[in-house]
């Protein structure tokens, strides 16, 4: 039986947007208490649900295919063009950080390996595959969804055999908007719409596809955060498996944090292979400069400046934050300029698309203000 394109599609916007983030949710979400964290888990989803949405139909109303650097100038001129770019690259530079932080985290916890000693290793390592544009991950990288869903499912049962419907009654609503930027990050996606469009042939189906793509790591991360938060009881790591495997053992501990490591590592040398790919294809750049700009923002890592939760957070509220506010403009000017008449519309009256905007610049601001 062959399965419809707009499935298909609804997998791939799915894999897009889960990712190794989903390992610091339970952690964000712990700190507000699971009540208040998964009000603002669906809440947000179905906002970038939404904004999935809104850049169907810009793509849908323009009849070349672009991707949203492409949409913004087109929609928007070099200025849009400009600003989309540093927020998808700011947005690759933050994942960077995140997954060498996670990524010498673990090494920690599994193997006790200093955590500067173990980022020498991944950025030597990891860095070297990136260099040599080696292609022995692809095959991985398309099993890797698929298994990090089984993991996640497999996770959190294991999670429910110790379960206490207790630890799900914290509140602490101080802390109620900690766990928006993690999420933001752990949502991020819907950039990849105008590739997924070009999978379904009925471009009406494109709809459905995008309904499937958010539902299914909606649910994931539900599941996942009521089976950790619900079982550690106020024990939860930033890494989500690093306190499970303290908890059921050594070899949850051990399968469990090799597993995020190398969910981790191949994210990392997919995204830094993008971003490299970028400033030769895009730029110009010869080989050896795109590589250096790709990889020695990493260096910050050394630093120390932010936790794994703490660059997720601060990458979330600001690149996604940004990602929003030019994406809502760019659907106001392709409702105005828009070339052909799109298979499906959707309703967004200008004062709720600036009252949007305007949240998402108090998110910017609140965390550029935080962290200066």
């Amino acid at each position: 039986m062959k399965i419809p394109d707009w499935v298909l599609a609804g997998f791939t916007f799915s894999g897009t947007v889960i990712g190794a983030g989903v390992l610091g949710l339970p952690y964000a979400l712990s700190k507000p208490g699971f009540l208040i964290g998964s009000i603002e888990l669906i809440s947000l989803g179905l906002l970038n649900l939404f904004l999935a949405l809104l850049i169907g139909e810009i793509s849908l109303r323009t009849k070349e295919n672009h991707q949203m650097i492409g949409l913004a100038e087109k929609y928007l001129g070099k200025k849009g063009f400009y600003l989309m770019a540093v927020s998808i690259l700011l947005g690759f530079y933050g994942a960077l950080l995140a997954y060498m932080q996670g990524c010498s985290d673990i090494l920690f916890a599994l193997f006790s390996l200093p955590k500067t000693f173990g980022k020498i290793l991944l950025l030597l390592a990891l860095g070297t595959i990136v260099y040599l544009g080696l292609n022995a991950l692809k095959f991985f990288e398309g099993l890797l969804v698929p298994l990090i869903i089984i993991f996640i499912l497999s996770l959190s049962a294991l999670s429910f055999l110790d379960f206490d419907f207790q630890n799900l009654l914290y509140l602490n609503s101080e802390e109620a908007f900690y766990p928006v930027g993690v999420l933001l990050f752990a949502f991020a996606g819907a950039g990849v719409i105008p590739e997924i469009k070009e999978m379904i042939k009925r471009k009406r189906k494109l709809k459905k596809a995008i309904y499937l793509g958010m539902a299914i790591p909606i649910f994931l991360y539900f599941i996942f955060c009521l089976a950790v938060i619900g079982t550690l009881n106020g024990n939860i790591t930033e890494i989500a498996t690093i306190g499970l495997g303290k908890k059921f053992g050594y070899l949850p501990l051990l399968f469990g944090n090799l597993f995020a490591l190398l969910a981790m590592a191949t994210s990392f040398i997919s995204l830094a292979t993008a971003i490299k790919r970028s400033y030769i294809e895009d730029f110009g750049f010869g080989k050896n400069l795109a590589f250096l700009l790709a990889i020695s923002p990493c260096l910050l890592s050394f630093l120390n400046l932010a936790t794994f939760i703490q660059i997720l957070g601060i990458t979330g509220n600001v690149t996604v934050s940004l990602f929003f506010i030019l994406s809502i403009l760019i659907f106001f000017r392709a409702k105005e300029k828009g070339e052909r008449k799109p298979e499906f519309k959707i309703k967004l009256p200008k004062i709720a698309g600036y009252a949007l905007i305007l949240f998402f610049v108090l998110v910017l601001i609140s965390t550029l203000f935080k962290f200066s």
